[in-house]
C-alpha cells in the first residue's frame, strides 16, 4: 500500500467540507423543525455527529482504495462511483430542504442506498477493510430511506 499524507488529508477533508457546505446552504435543520418527523427520527443534535463519523469513514475508505496497489481500472470505476455518491450526498439536503421536494428526496435516497451497496461491493474486491468501513453508511442510508419515505407521507 502506498502512503501519502496529502492524499489522506484530501480524502478525509473533502467529504467533510462538502457535507458542511450542503448543510449550510440547504438550511436543513430549519426545515426539520417545521415538518412532521416520523417515529425513530434521531434528535437533531445527533445528525452532525453521525454525519461527521460517516463522512470520515467514507473518506478513509476511499483513501484505502486509492492507496491500494494495482487494479487501476477497477479502482478508477469504484472511485468515480464514490465521487457520484458524494455529489448525491451533497445534493440530497438541497433537494429536500431548499425545494421541499420530499418525494424526489425519497427517490434520491433510494438511489444513494443502491449506490452505497454497489460501491461497498466494488470496494470489497479491492480492499476488505475499505468495504467494512462503509458498512455503517450502508446501514445509515437504508435508515435514511425510511426517514425520507415517512417524511414524504407525513408532510
Amino acid at each position: 500500500m502506498r502512503k501519502n499524507s496529502t492524499a489522506l488529508i484530501i480524502t478525509l477533508g473533502m467529504p467533510l467540507i462538502i457535507g458542511a457546505l450542503s448543510t449550510q446552504i440547504s438550511g436543513i435543520y430549519k426545515v426539520y423543525s417545521n415538518i412532521v418527523l416520523p417515529p425513530l427520527t434521531p434528535p437533531s443534535l445527533l445528525f452532525p455527529i453521525i454525519w461527521t463519523a460517516i463522512l470520515l469513514l467514507l473518506g478513509y475508505s476511499s483513501y484505502l482504495i486509492w492507496a491500494e496497489p494495482g487494479q487501476a481500472l477497477m479502482k478508477e470505476k469504484a472511485l468515480i462511483l464514490y465521487q457520484w455518491e458524494i455529489f448525491f450526498i451533497f445534493y440530497w439536503p438541497l433537494l429536500f430542504a431548499r425545494h421541499y421536494a420530499f418525494f424526489e428526496s425519497f427517490v434520491l435516497s433510494l438511489l444513494i442506498f443502491g449506490l452505497s451497496v454497489l460501491i461497498t461491493f466494488l470496494f470489497s474486491n479491492i480492499s476488505k477493510k475499505a468495504a467494512y468501513l462503509r458498512i455503517p453508511y450502508v446501514l445509515w442510508s437504508a435508515f435514511a430511506c425510511y426517514l425520507s419515505y415517512m417524511i414524504y407521507l407525513m408532510n
